[in-house]
């Protein structure tokens, strides 16, 4: 945390004033005054829930949920509007350092950029994460893992639900 001096020069104002704002921040819940003068951001401003829909599969397609089963906590720079939390299961993914169990924050979008790394839904039924890739009469779902091959399925077999905006891993 900065200083009362450090956060004055940044923004300008003099110590009483920002002192009375840290004050007010602390009356309403969003600080916590610590030993020494410091101050502490309260635990609950530091994240976010964003719903979570269970397992997405970097290898071969899986079901997943469509509604929420649960809800984890992100942090709070993660911010995201409709946004959902998956769970990634399998490596086909792993040169792009997304690895078994890492949490994956999607933002809902059905457009797509070539290169771009989404979720797609297979044939209306099963769930994957792959680098996707428009081309002529076909799309193209590669994974980053140059021990696996690309899938290729017609345009109407494949719908994509979001691109990747977050990586969560925990160690």
């Amino acid at each position: 945390m900065p200083t009362i001096s450090e956060i004055a020069n940044a923004f300008g104002y003099s110590l009483s004033t920002v002192h009375e704002y840290l004050k007010k921040l602390t009356q309403k819940g969003y600080l916590i005054k610590k030993n020494y003068g410091w101050y502490e951001i309260a635990q609950e401003y530091l994240s976010w829930q964003v719903p979570f829909h269970g397992e997405i599969s970097a290898g071969l397609p899986v079901s997943i949920w469509e509604e929420p089963i649960d809800f984890i906590n992100v942090p709070l720079y993660t911010d995201c509007e409709n946004c959902i939390a998956l769970q990634v299961r399998g490596n086909s993914m792993i040169e792009d350092l997304i690895a078994d169990g890492d949490f994956i924050i999607i933002e809902p979008k059905e457009d797509f950029i070539n290169g771009e790394t989404v979720v797609a839904i297979v044939d209306n039924d099963t769930a994957t994460i792959k680098k996707i890739y428009r081309h002529k009469d076909l799309i193209e779902l590669r994974p980053a893992n140059s021990d696996m091959e690309s899938q290729y399925y017609k345009p109407e077999m494949v719908r994509v639900v979001g691109k990747l905006k977050y990586l969560i891993r925990n160690y």
